[in-house]
């Protein structure tokens, strides 16, 4: 209300202290009485009498010139009587007070006006008062209604319902009072709604008012994030097609990051999910700001490759607003990564350009090509290296270290450092990496690849892979078979999401040998994330949608803390493979993917697998007959095989009987031959074919670490006990570790066992900077683990190109 000066200040007092003043003028009604004295020849002051709390009353004001004193007293008479005479409320300093310095600050305003702002909604039921209802205050010319329903008086709105006010009335911004309640109170807006259809008000023309910046109450509610008055007002038939500013109500909410208002607002009107504004020509999915709105309108069909006024995708939008998390949903949802917009510039080119190495790491590991240019001939090498901004040699790093290749000074006229071969040198855990030299057609490899991979498992835009993937012709053998009547094996460790480093090196594949994964091997092994990837590619998938998969799932998974919640990833696995889809309903390649059936001691390996095994040794199946058996591979499911192989102690509760495989076979290759040679003696005999191939891929090899202590003795001191716990956690590292382990003597046992049966073996595990966990969920560290898979392969680009020879010749 402002300051108030003592002369005007609200004061108790008591009646007595005006026995000895004469009274000037009076009001009386009933037992309430309003008088002014002359208290001396130069102090005037007048004085309301409580009727219920003699002998007190209240001072209202306290003036020197009795014709000021008079005049104030009578306006006092006319507007302030009102109030006391309908409201008991009104006999309190505080409330005085606050009438007396509205009535003075706004003399513009009618009695509701002044009874609104105070809150004294019982003060409308005065005639006096109640015969403003209506009126506007000259100012901002806002009626009572506008001025209760802006501050979210409920109690004001319903009784100023009572004298039917008009709804539609404007002020000076051309807001009607449901622009205001649809700001911030859907209780408030639903009385309106509810009034004007008891009015016989048509309801679309009440909610449709635009104001004059041309908004709607719908758009008003989804910029202030109201996610149940937009319900309200689209019920009540708001137009979602009226436009404010070029922009409509989707895309206000997606600005205003409610994605509870963009989910309404679809639900009433799916065709709302591509509109596009008229000044950029931008969808809702350009304007998305959080990855939540981006799988929010992508599950509501949103067209992930639609072109904006210039050409660009979203993708484009994400890369250049530096949002990872929105590029990585497009990403993993199928966008086209080397789309490119009028002026010819990819995503990579935008993210080059604003220097985000993040980004541009992603956009790599999912396919970018490092060397396309725009139509100014000039490369996302060029650009971050004209740009120049803060990070941009990091860029540049990331580009040159995956063979980001010179500028072509005959077209770009280029005549910076860009124009040179890049030479770079740094380490990854451990592993010196240097530049390579430009790979003769490597790129051009990569793209008659993705055409070939495609042929074979066509990706729908929807990016939806199922177990009835279509293919093209049942396939009873690989190419390698075919043509060298040998057998060629995959087996791929455990190691939680560094599955993601599983699936870059099979792109590799595919991108070497032109064919997907599907069609190389015979037989695919995988323990824990490798097992779930045997499955998926076997069921259909490509390499490229799991991928997109992983990078969904984790967020699914991994939320809150470990143990995880094991309901997620089973519905999760539901919804990829079937629910009812058996091991035995797609019988080539062979899969074999490990369990632990822990219920027993010692604890036994098992596979699951798409063919039936023979007991060899009936003594020994007799001798476990006590323990309840795994379902034959024509009743296991699909999904409850995936679980079961990712049952990672801590990580997730048990599947049955059944733990992680990575407890005794995370490198399950050796575990995989010896059980095909078992199949081979007992089922196949004369007619079984000879291992040709064995390819083994790793999650990685983490960066060596020193260890302390790793000591367990009995402490002689306080100094000992520290030393002791910490040998004590050392030493359960190293048994985890070394239960676990991946790479080192299991691989080397590996390659001396296909050495002495003359069996080429490759095995491929990319160096990592640093130890990812199992359940790493953070974006920014997993593609920069995939980056550094990405190097590696270059770095091993003789031993890709011999391998994929191998596989296909």
């Amino acid at each position: 209300m402002g300051t108030t000066t003592s002369s005007s200040r609200v004061e108790e007092t008591i009646s007595t202290h005006y026995d000895y003043a004469s009274v000037l003028e009076e009001q009386v009604n009933g037992e309430e009485s309003f008088r002014l004295y002359r208290v001396t020849s130069c102090r005037f002051e007048a004085i309301l009498y409580n009727p219920k709390h003699s002998p007190h009353c209240f001072s209202l004001y306290r003036v020197p010139e009795e014709t000021e004193a008079r005049k104030k007293f009578r306006d006092f008479c006319k507007r302030l009587a009102p109030f006391y005479q309908s409201s008991p409320k009104c006999y309190n300093s505080e409330v005085l007070q606050d009438l007396i310095s509205c009535l003075e600050q706004h003399p513009d305003w009618s009695l509701a006006h002044v009874a609104t702002h105070v809150g004294l909604s019982e003060c409308l039921k005065h005639k006096e008062i109640a015969d403003s209802v209506d009126s506007a205050c000259k100012d901002k010319q806002r009626t009572p209604l506008h001025m209760a329903s802006r501050s979210g008086k409920m109690d004001f709105v319903q009784t100023l319902m009572e004298h039917d006010p008009r709804l539609l009335v404007k002020d000076k911004s051309g807001n009607t009072p449901l622009h205001y309640a649809a700001e911030r109170y859907p209780e408030i807006l639903d009385s309106f709604l509810k009034k004007a259809k008891e009015l016989g008000n048509q309801l679309a023309e009440v909610v449709n008012t635009t104001n004059s910046s041309n908004q709607s109450p719908l758009d008003i509610a989804c910029r202030y994030s109201q996610g149940d008055s937009v319900q309200m007002l689209l019920e009540a038939g708001a137009d979602p097609d009226k436009s404010h500013n070029g922009c409509h109500p989707i895309h206000i909410a997606i600005d205003a990051k409610s994605d509870s208002c963009v989910a309404t607002l679809l639900e009433f009107h799916p065709e709302q999910v591509n509109v596009r504004d008229s000044k950029y020509g931008g969808t809702p999915l350009h304007w998305a700001k959080t990855k939540e709105a981006v799988e929010l309108l992508l599950d509501s069909g949103a067209d992930i490759e639609a072109h904006n006024h210039d050409g660009e995708t979203p993708l484009h939008i994400m890369a250049r607003r530096k949002r990872l998390d929105c590029t990585i949903v497009l990403l993993s949802r199928g966008a086209e990564v080397n789309s490119q917009s009028k002026d010819g510039s990819t995503p990579l080119h935008q993210a080059a350009m604003v220097q985000d190495v993040d980004i541009v790491r992603a956009l790599i590991v999912f396919g970018a090509n490092v060397n396309i240019t725009n139509k100014r001939y000039e490369t996302p090498r060029h650009v971050a290296t004209v740009v120049r901004q803060h990070g941009w040699q990091e860029v540049v790093h990331a580009l040159g270290f995956v063979g980001a290749a010179a500028c072509d000074k005959s077209k770009s006229r280029c005549t910076l450092e860009c124009n040179k071969p890049f030479q770079g040198e740094m380490t990854i855990g451990g592993t010196p990496v240097k530049a390579a030299e430009r790979l003769p057609g490597y790129y051009d490899t990569i793209k008659l690849a993705a055409a070939a991979v495609a042929s074979v498992l066509p990706q729908s835009r929807s990016y939806q892979d199922s177990v009835d993937a279509p293919r093209k012709g049942p396939h009873k053998e690989s190419i390698f078979k075919s043509r060298h009547k040998k057998e060629a094996i995959l087996s791929m460790d455990g190691g939680g999401i560094r599955g993601l480093i599983l699936i870059q090196l099979l792109l590799a594949l595919e991108e070497f040998t032109k064919q997907p994964i599907i069609q190389l091997f015979d037989w695919i092994a995988g323990t824990s994330t490798g097992g779930i990837l045997a499955l998926a590619i076997t069921h259909g998938k490509s390499a490229r949608y799991c991928q997109g998969l992983y990078f969904r799932m984790k967020d699914l998974v991994f939320e809150g803390q470990r143990p995880y919640d094991s309901e997620p990833l089973e519905k999760f696995l539901k919804q990829e493979f079937g629910e009812s889809v058996k091991m035995t309903s797609v019988l080539h390649p062979r899969v074999l993917v490990t369990g632990v059936l822990a219920d027993r001691r010692p604890a036994s390996l098992h596979f699951f697998r798409n063919f039936d095994v023979p007991d060899e040794d009936w003594d020994a199946a007799q001798s476990i007959s006590r323990f309840s058996q795994p379902p034959k591979p024509s009743d296991q499911l699909v999904w409850r095989a995936a679980r079961g192989t990712g049952a990672a102690p801590s990580f997730f509760r048990a599947m049955g009987p059944f733990l992680d495989g990575g407890l005794i076979a995370n490198n399950p290759t050796l575990d995989a031959l010896t059980d095909i040679h078992k199949y081979n003696r007992l089922v196949r005999g004369d007619t079984a074919c000879s291992f040709g191939l064995v390819v083994s891929l790793g999650t990685g090899v983490p960066p060596p670490m020193h260890v302390q202590s790793f000591d367990v003795f009995k402490p002689e001191s306080i100094w000992d006990a520290t030393n002791v716990l910490m040998g004590a956690r050392a030493l359960g590292e190293l048994l985890v570790d070394q239960a676990t382990a991946t790479h080192g003597p299991v691989v080397e046992r590996a390659r001396a066992w296909c050495q002495m049966l003359g069996t080429p073996y490759y095995r491929f595990s990319s160096p990592m900077s640093s130890d990812v966990g199992l359940d790493e969920t953070d974006d920014r560290i997993l593609v920069k683990m995939l980056w550094e898979t990405r190097v590696y392969v270059i770095q091993n680009y003789k031993e890709f190109v011999e391998l994929g020879k191998l596989l296909t010749s």
